[in-house]
């Protein structure tokens, strides 16, 4: 069994049954620094909303816990409001103005192509067949 320590969310096992390696992290270690990653692993739903809800208390921004960053580097997701709400702001408007329909239409249409595709009892795999897809 590997240990938790070595988690990695993108090792072909996790994709393949991520399962039995979330129900052991909710049991022993649902909040727990994560070295590979050099980040917090944060499991509860209930924790998750918090994090992400309490900016005061929990940074997005490295820049608030003396890390020195490059401009360029900064982007939407490290940052904390109230910088971070104008930029957010945008990209939500941004994304409502797009032809959903359109892009529903584009997507049901590549599902069907991929799916009548394949011939009866061929192997598929959803996160390389369909998710990976550009």
């Amino acid at each position: 069994m590997t240990p938790i320590s070595v988690y990695d969310p993108l090792r072909s096992e996790m994709i393949r049954d991520p399962y039995p390696t979330y129900a052991r992290m909710l049991e022993e270690t649902p909040i727990h620094w994560h070295a590979g990653m050099e980040a917090w692993v944060v499991v509860r739903h209930a924790d998750c909303v918090r994090v992400l809800r309490e900016h005061e208390t929990f940074a997005r921004d490295p820049r608030r816990n003396g890390e020195k960053i490059p401009e360029f580097r900064q982007n939407v997701q490290m940052m904390d409001p109230p910088e971070q709400t104008p930029l957010r702001r945008l990209l939500v408007s941004a994304m409502r103005s797009q032809d959903r329909k359109k892009l529903f239409d584009d997507a049901v249409a590549f599902l069907r192509d991929t799916l009548t595709a394949r011939r009866p009892g061929e192997p598929f795999d959803w996160m390389s067949d369909v998710a990976a897809t550009p």
